[in-house]
């Protein structure tokens, strides 16, 4: 919480951010959910964004990403599969990023 809070503070008095908006830099997996409600209900943080994609959070305002950083691997493939996988949670009920 502390090193998030900083962080954002950090950058947003730097820079001049009208918005603050956070990235996990690996994943979010584990994270609990009184992580999610303090940062967003504190004003500290905006809007997450996670690492389970192509999940949907449960957490308003935590939105999942996915990596572009295969080197070696073309755009549309990296999207196809994404797509197929997301295709394959929804279908087996999976969908949700649950904290």
């Amino acid at each position: 919480m502390r090193q998030t809070r900083e962080s954002m503070n950090i950058f947003s008095d730097r820079f001049a951010l009208k918005h603050r908006v956070f990235a996990f830099p690996h994943t979010d997996r584990g994270v609990q959910s009184n992580f999610f409600d303090t940062v967003l209900s504190s004003g500290d943080v905006d809007v997450l964004f996670g690492t389970a994609a192509p999940r949907q959070d449960s957490i308003n305002r935590s939105f999942q990403r996915f990596s572009a950083e295969k080197s070696g691997v073309p755009m549309d493939a990296v999207l196809a599969r994404y797509s197929l996988k997301g295709l394959y949670l929804r279908l087996v009920g999976e969908k949700l990023c649950v904290r």
